[in-house]
């Protein structure tokens, strides 16, 4: 599925929508950020290619980024 297509669809986790995905690498000299994907939980070097997902709570339409390591991981996360 095109990364395009998630735009829109409700969040698994529920409360919240899809309103942002695209491939992401956040490179900053000197500093080295990691986080978990969002599905597996593996430790992401955000330095490196990956699925950025931005969905906003439908209640206060606040943002909150979500990081993927690749398609696969997301594609399982709404698979459920």
């Amino acid at each position: 599925m095109a990364l395009s297509e998630y735009v829109g669809r409700p969040s698994p986790t529920g409360g919240a929508t899809v309103v942002r995905v695209a491939p992401h690498s956040h490179w900053r000299p000197g500093r080295n950020r990691t986080e978990p994907c969002a599905h597996c939980g593996e430790e992401l070097d955000l330095a490196s290619r990956h699925v950025l997902v931005e969905v906003e709570d439908e209640e206060t339409g606040e943002t909150d980024r979500l990081f993927f390591q690749n398609e696969r991981c997301l594609d399982e996360w709404f698979e459920g």
